[in-house]
């Protein structure tokens, strides 16, 4: 509505110029639109897309959203903290009113689920590099340092917990091939020579010492080259594709990305 009152500024401007009636009716209520008026308009039409282009993206149901969430909250908050700062008095006062509010839900930390952050770390296009950029633009001090290592806090005891469900599984598989393997290799132990022994005891602390030094998965993946970033870009087919490389991850990426952004409707969001 805003947009299309914009283009006939001076449509408006003439009516009140040739009809007594029109001056009448809006002198009834405030008077016709100022110049100033017409600029904080002008001001506001960018702040309303930007929310409006948010609510549009992060409502959708039939895409993964948990990701883009991430982006779209702190890209509202980057740009409100600019424009406090703006050179115009309109974008300046406008920008400060919708700082406090916006402060308000999501000024205390505490309060933020770390899900929002390991989401988009699991996005192969973006991963802990670029959140850590975010938050240091976003928060300053121990605001900072205390957010980033509740990240990685978060991040690692998730990972910890899905490496252990993946470890059962893996165990169990292992098992039930031992026990197939032993009934056909259990006649020839009479044939054990005693040289063996020591080198298969050598390889074991050999494969040991291998394992403590080995990257953990987790490590592997934020240590990888970046997904360039497109539009066809599927990431549940990417994590589809790497279950094998990264099997503890994906079970992650499987459960936290199939979390909703939000469940509410477009039109409850615009109601108040």
């Amino acid at each position: 509505m805003l947009q299309a009152a914009l283009k006939f500024e001076k449509a408006f401007d003439r009516l009140g110029e040739e009809d007594k009636t029109y001056n009448d009716d809006l002198a009834m209520i405030k008077g016709k639109p100022t110049t100033d008026e017409w600029n904080y308009v002008r001001s506001l039409v960018p702040f309303l897309e930007s929310y409006y282009d948010a609510t549009l993206n992060v409502s959708g149901s039939l895409y993964v959203t948990s990701n883009e969430y991430f982006h779209v909250i702190y890209g509202i908050a980057c740009n409100i903290n600019d424009r406090v700062s703006s050179p115009n008095p309109n974008d300046s006062l406008m920008a400060s009113r919708m700082k406090m509010k916006n402060d308000k839900y999501w000024g205390n930390l505490s309060n933020i689920n770390p899900l929002l952050f390991i989401a988009v770390i699991l996005d192969p296009r973006f991963k802990k590099k670029y959140v850590f950029f975010v938050i240091n633009q976003m928060y300053k001090g121990k605001q900072c340092t205390d957010l980033k290592e509740r990240v990685e806090k978060a991040l690692a005891n998730l990972f910890n917990y899905y490496a252990t469900i993946n470890n059962n599984s893996i165990e169990k598989a292992k098992r039930s091939s031992q026990v197939a393997e032993e009934g056909m290799t259990s006649g020839s132990r009479a044939n054990f020579k005693g040289g063996d022994y020591l080198k298969s005891k050598f390889r074991t602390e050999e494969d040991m010492e291998e394992d403590e030094v080995q990257e953990s998965e987790l490590e592997q993946y934020l240590k990888a080259k970046k997904v360039p970033e497109h539009d066809t870009f599927d990431i549940l087919v990417w994590w589809k594709m790497n279950e094998k490389i990264f099997p503890t991850l994906s079970l992650m990426a499987r459960d936290i990305l199939a979390v909703l952004a939000s469940t509410g409707s477009i039109r409850i969001c615009f109601q108040y």
